[in-house]
């Protein structure tokens, strides 16, 4: 249970950076690129006891898949935040984690069960409503940028899939440490590809002091969210089970964490919505 934890943990502060970037207006795109920078750091020290051969396995097509995901996801994330609001970019995220849900029980043979179906319908209710707040320019919103949040939920969920492949068929005993290091450069190549770009068009530099400390800040918990994650699907638990559970558990505490530091308030609906995430974490377990 404590590789979740962390998982749940690390992915909530996660969410609590990117509120803090829109406090302190971080560059969010050239943030996210220092953040992969930083990731590969990581992933080099926790991959120096594997091979560079390993880079040629059977694995590696899925990182770069996934990496390439990862950085694009995070864009749009922004950009469907600024567009839409947090609510609606929260829901879609997060609801993602169904499609490896549904593949568990059709592709991997997990057991359907009562228990599972109404526990796994709890968490999707609890996100929503916990996910639910009146944004200020709801009433504003271009009903043709639907396509937004809809692409944000199955990348989503085609990221987790990616995972519960891997996890599966190559990383059932561990040493995933080599697929991280070739997942993050992806994403940081990529993302250094565009900033460059981009400076070169604006005649700007915008890797400044503050936009490097905000992509380090981001970057430790960014790469031991996905670690523990991987750490806790190699415990034994159905992915069932994982998922949900990991899904529900960032909403809850990166619900109360910006309820602590950022004095948010809750509705009605929150409340129902946390309330739901409590007893779906029960059913489930």
């Amino acid at each position: 249970m404590t590789w979740l934890l962390l998982s749940i943990v690390f992915s909530s502060l996660l969410m609590i950076i990117f509120i803090l970037f829109k406090k302190y207006e971080i560059n969010t795109f050239y943030a996210i690129t220092i953040n992969y920078l930083v990731c590969v750091i990581i992933a080099v020290y926790f991959a120096q006891d594997y091979k560079l051969a390993d880079f040629s396995s059977a694995w590696t097509p899925f990182a770069v898949l996934l990496g390439t995901f990862f950085i694009f996801l995070f864009f749009l994330i922004g950009k469907t935040t600024q567009k839409m609001g947090a609510s609606v970019t929260t829901v879609a995220m997060k609801l993602g984690y169904v499609i490896p849900i549904f593949l568990a029980f059709t592709y991997y043979d997990e057991k359907i069960s009562v228990v599972k179906i109404i526990g796994i319908s709890l968490t999707i209710l609890a996100i929503i409503f916990t996910s639910f707040k009146k944004e200020k320019n709801s009433k504003s919103i271009d009903y043709k940028l639907l396509f937004f949040p809809l692409i944000i939920f199955l990348g989503s969920g085609i990221c987790d899939s990616i995972v519960q492949n891997v996890s599966i068929k190559y990383f059932s005993d561990g040493g995933f440490e080599m697929f991280n290091l070739v997942l993050f450069t992806t994403a940081f190549t990529l993302g250094l590809i565009v900033s460059i770009s981009n400076n070169i068009k604006s005649k700007a530099n915008h890797f400044n002091k503050k936009t490097i400390l905000a992509g380090i800040l981001l970057g430790i918990p960014n790469y031991f969210s996905i670690y523990f994650l991987f750490q806790a699907l190699n415990v034994g638990w159905e992915d069932s089970f994982v998922f949900p559970v990991n899904n529900i558990g960032i909403v809850i505490l990166s619900t109360v964490l910006a309820v602590i530091i950022f004095k948010e308030k809750l509705n009605k609906y929150n409340i129902l919505g946390l309330t739901l995430a409590v007893v779906s974490i029960l059913v489930l377990s």
